[in-house]
């Protein structure tokens, strides 16, 4: 804290000076004068917490320089010293704000008490103060986010950044965080505080600013800017302000930087839309790959309607789709390269459609991988992806070299699987169907008793056979109804059960479109 020392007497000045020395009170000493119109002077300049001043002085009193220094606005506590024991000049005092009445001479620990007191007092307000200005702060930035902005919060704004009476307008900044690949910790306060330091220092100096720390990772910035730092040259000026912000903020705390920057609104009005243009900035990151310095280009319109942009995205998804299920690479490749040139060519694409359109693509390799590989379940990494898992890569670059990855990998596995498991499989499909003619045996329990999507088991089964499935299972079936003809007494009814027929005139019907006889007439050809 600071004190001010007003006295005509320069020895009781300096006496005072000594005192506070003595006493190891942790108060600086901001100046001495020996009359109120130098004080007052100082005061402007120093702008000390306290003054301490006697009341009889030459020209102006100390009751006038009281009275002079609050019409200024400063706030600062007064201590009267006075050699005077009449109580008018106490209660005079009182009335204009004096904290302390002391009668002089006085002694170390008199001055070291009162100084104590009125320092306490000081710092007891100035928390009060702090308080409520966090409190007036906390409903700003909800206001200011939250599209959400009333005349109460324009008072509060009005409170926060007091209007000079200069005309001008206000812009907002977005700063965000990436504290990966440094040793910051963003939650601990003394981190926080010493960028948002950096950040006023540099970036918004000499504005009238306020910074919202709420989210340590995206710090708000609202500032005024006067006329002469609205004009044209006014967004490349803060640019360079920007960019020396987020040098700095690089070499000092190893944080990497992006900022994006609303353009200039003079209502107050305006300013929860200009948060949302300044936030909007911030996406050319995620375009560009890497952390960027943005200001609003007020000629893109902000999250246009994109629905035939999407409708064709979603064409070449299926189209992407057809190649993983041909096993075609270098073609899912492609397609896969063309989507992602869309993404780049309509930047005004939000980046929460991008994701959706990215988790899609997953979606489909899901599909397919579940459709043409009977052990999908061993593939755990890829039926556990989720579109927060895709939002964790920050860049459409990043989101782009995951997807070719996965889409490789995936079509390999894919291509192993028909290489080298199709004969097992089916191998596996055919001792099941010999050892159950007798059930009714139907695509979806073969399917799941291979654990397998049945369309693929149909391909890979016509693939290693060289027939359907259904013309398969029928041969096998009259193969081992011819035998129990030839070589039991059995019944046609009884071998067309043992054979999965429940209905024996159907039985027969198939028996004899596949061999020109009845099941009969087969018999008695075979046996006499």
């Amino acid at each position: 804290m600071k004190i001010l020392i007003v006295d005509d007497d320069e020895i009781i000045v300096e006496a005072i000076c000594q005192l506070i020395r003595r006493s190891g009170i942790d108060l600086v000493i901001a100046g001495t004068a020996y009359n109120a119109k130098d004080a007052i002077r100082i005061a402007q300049r120093e702008a000390p917490d306290m003054i301490l001043t006697d009341i009889y002085m030459p020209e102006m009193n100390g009751i006038d320089l009281m009275r002079e220094i609050h019409n200024q606005g400063m706030r600062a506590k007064f201590i009267v010293l006075s050699a005077y024991r009449d109580f008018a000049y106490a209660q005079q005092s009182l009335k204009f704000g004096a904290s302390e009445y002391i009668l002089k001479p006085v002694s170390e620990q008199t001055l070291a008490d009162t100084l104590t007191r009125v320092m306490t007092i000081i710092v007891d307000e100035n928390k009060e103060k702090d308080l409520k200005r966090e409190l007036v702060k906390d409903r700003l930035y909800y206001a200011l986010t939250s599209d959400k902005m009333r005349e109460k919060n324009e008072s509060a704004l009005n409170s926060l950044l007091p209007s000079d009476g200069e005309e001008g307008c206000f812009r907002v900044a977005v700063f965000e965080f990436n504290e990966i690949d440094s040793e910051v910790n963003l939650y601990d306060k003394d981190n926080v505080m010493e960028v948002v330091q950096i950040i006023q220092s540099i970036f918004c100096d000499p504005s009238p600013n306020i910074v919202f720390d709420h989210d340590p990772h995206h710090i708000v910035v609202l500032m005024k800017a006067y006329q002469s730092q609205c004009g044209n040259d006014a967004g490349n000026i803060l640019i360079g302000h920007a960019i020396k912000a987020k040098n700095e903020l690089m070499a000092k705390l190893g944080l990497k930087t992006n900022i994006g920057i609303s353009n200039p609104v003079k209502a107050r009005s305006d300013l929860p839309s200009a948060y949302k243009k300044a936030v909007y900035a911030t996406r050319n990151k995620f375009y560009m790959g890497m952390e960027t310095v943005t200001v609003f280009d007020g000629r893109k319109e902000m999250d246009t309607d994109l629905t035939n942009l999407m409708s064709t995205i979603s064409k070449k998804v299926v189209e992407l789709a057809e190649q993983i299920n041909l096993l075609a690479s270098e073609k899912a490749r492609g397609a896969l390269d063309e989507i992602f040139e869309m993404f780049s060519e309509n930047s005004s694409l939000h980046p929460d459609s991008i994701y959706t359109a990215c988790f899609e693509i997953v979606l489909v390799l899901k599909y397919e991988t579940s459709k043409l590989m009977p052990d999908w379940q061993t593939h755990q990494r890829l039926f556990k992806l989720t579109i927060d898992d895709i939002r964790k890569y920050g860049t459409m670059k990043e989101i782009h070299h995951f997807l070719v990855k996965l889409v490789a990998n995936c079509i390999a596995s894919l291509s192993q699987e028909q290489q080298e498991g199709g004969s097992a499989v089916i191998s596996k499909a055919i001792k099941f169907c010999k050892n159950n003619l007798s059930s009714d045996i139907t695509l979806e329990i073969m399917a799941e008793h291979l654990n397998m999507n049945k369309s693929y088991f149909s391909f890979l089964f016509k693939k290693e056979m060289g027939e359907n499935f259904w013309k398969y299972l029928t041969q096998l079936k009259l193969e081992k109804a011819k035998e129990l003809l030839t070589e039991t007494n059995l019944k046609s009814y009884e071998i067309a059960e043992m054979v999965g027929y429940k209905n024996a005139s159907h039985f027969g019907k198939v028996f004899k479109e596949h061999e020109g006889l009845t099941p009969s007439e087969y018999k008695e050809k075979h046996i006499y």
